[in-house]
């Protein structure tokens, strides 16, 4: 059992980490004009060219939204839908050439922040942090994957 006082002091540590990342997430992605879940959603596809059903599990958030998001995308020229060849009866979404700039935007800020954030801290330091942020988002992944979600047991 961990003890109540490590908790509250997680908790409290967890919610400045979340008000600098939201805060940094919502700047990165308004200069490039796209919102913080269309910002998710390029980054993802970044990654790999993926049907929606598969996006929707990357970035855990409901269908409508990510159809929602998706199709601001394709309006913005940011992405393109077309045929999956393995099953037709869905549609891969993937990053335009327009797209790739785009990200390539948003990782080249985020990358010089981060950069001098880590840079402050020595190599050892640098593998405890990295090991674990590992661990608690495997953790936070295995709870969604179980119906685990929030702290109100929603």
């Amino acid at each position: 059992m961990v003890p109540e006082n490590e908790i509250r002091s997680f908790r409290r540590r967890l919610r400045v980490v979340e008000r600098a990342v939201m805060s940094n997430l919502k700047e990165e992605s308004s200069c490039c004009g796209v919102s913080l879940t269309q910002c998710h959603l390029l980054l993802e596809l970044e990654e790999h060219t993926a049907p929606v059903p598969d996006l929707i599990s990357y970035v855990g958030l409901d269908k409508s939204t990510v159809s929602r998001t998706i199709d601001g995308l394709v309006t913005l020229g940011l992405v393109h839908r077309r045929e999956n060849p393995k099953d037709r009866r869905s549609q891969l979404v993937e990053l335009s050439p327009q797209g790739r700039a785009a990200v390539a935007r948003i990782n080249k800020l985020c990358n010089a922040k981060y950069q001098a954030l880590l840079g402050r801290l020595t190599a050892a330091e640098r593998k405890k942090v990295l090991w674990g942020m590992e661990r608690i988002a495997e953790l936070l992944r295995e709870d969604e994957q179980n119906g685990e979600g929030g702290c109100c047991g929603r």
